[in-house]
């Protein structure tokens, strides 16, 4: 170990520890030395998919933080982030097509106290990494619906959403979708802030790249003006018709920091690519607009179950991730 320098060896261990969670921790076993090198980057990329994950995850890093601070060494950081709440990956069910009434309302008692408990866990995974933390994807499913968590990012640069945007803010239009419980009195985020309130403490100031995915983004995008106002990349993938032209709003026209636009519609008819050719013509002089062609894959919500932790480790490698013109580009 000696041969290399300490630099050189949390750079490795560095990318070794992005494609595993476990990485990190295996190697902290392996001899003191290494625990030592590791320690200032154990967490420095981290994948969390259920509460009992983010649960250890807690606990292990304020232990982590507490070392550091007693050794007077360098804390630990978090700069990745994944969450993927999905079925059958996650500790939540999901209800049958054809469930009876009595499964509904039983459905509906767990995913309330699922909900409780991922708020607060939430709440407190944020206030822990947020300080610290460049990028976060969160990979979400529409009958895995997420509570609202009240919540600041003051140095994340990158963020991908999969499906929904309701963790981070709720407006009028974006309401709770059928029986689905996870409004109920905001658990214990208290009310979400209103259009004002978010214009004045963005919860992104600093992010530059946005990337939505498979989701009914016409209701929010205007929003992402507001909360994100340095915004200089937005993609939005298997984007729906009323998304597309939902992209004709302050964010395009008029931006204030945004360059690049990229759009991959959900399906390729007529209509649809008149209005992207409307998008280009009306975007900003100084934005780049590309649109993608349609792919097939796009239109299974699970293609993007892998598609984008991948891109989310590229990114962290010097990748391009998702920020690409051609296909060919890709991850």
């Amino acid at each position: 170990m000696d041969s290399l320098s300490t630099e050189v060896w949390q750079y490795i261990f560095e990318l070794a520890c992005v494609e595993s969670v476990r990485t990190g921790s295996a190697l902290s076993r392996t001899s003191k030395a290494f625990r030592q090198v590791l320690a200032p980057i154990r967490f420095h990329s981290i994948r969390l998919n259920s509460l009992e994950q983010i649960e250890k995850f807690d606990t292990a890093y304020e232990a982590a933080i507490a070392e550091a601070i007693a050794s007077k060494s360098d804390p630990p950081h978090v700069r990745h982030l994944l969450l993927a709440f999905l079925p059958g990956q996650t500790d939540m069910f999901v209800l049958g097509p054809s469930c009876h009434f009595r499964d509904l309302c039983s459905w509906q008692a767990v995913k309330r106290r699922w909900n409780e408990r991922l708020a607060s866990l939430m709440t407190h995974l944020f206030d822990l990494v947020s300080p610290d933390l460049v990028t976060m994807t969160v990979l979400q499913n529409d009958q895995i619906a997420l509570p609202y968590v009240r919540c600041s990012f003051p140095v994340l640069r990158e963020l991908t959403l999969l499906c929904d945007d309701r963790m981070f803010f709720r407006m009028p239009l974006n309401s709770e979708p059928g029986m689905e419980p996870s409004d109920k009195e905001f658990y214990s985020a208290g009310t979400p802030p209103d259009k004002e309130v978010l214009a004045a403490h963005p919860i992104f100031p600093a992010l530059e790249r946005l990337h939505l995915v498979d989701g009914k983004w016409e209701a929010t995008l205007p929003i992402w003006a507001v909360v994100a106002p340095r915004l200089t990349h937005l993609r939005v993938s298997s984007a729906s018709h009323k998304c597309c032209g939902a992209l004709f709003n302050p964010l395009l026209a008029t931006p204030p920091t945004l360059s690049t636009l990229i759009v991959r519609p959900r399906s390729q008819d007529q209509e649809k690519q008149q209005v992207l050719r409307r998008i280009a013509n009306a975007a900003h002089p100084g934005v780049d607009v590309v649109i993608l062609p349609v792919l097939e894959r796009d239109l299974q919500q699970e293609y993007w179950y892998d598609r984008l932790p991948r891109e989310w480790s590229s990114r962290q490698t010097g990748g391009k991730g998702a920020w690409v013109t051609t296909e060919a580009d890709r991850p």
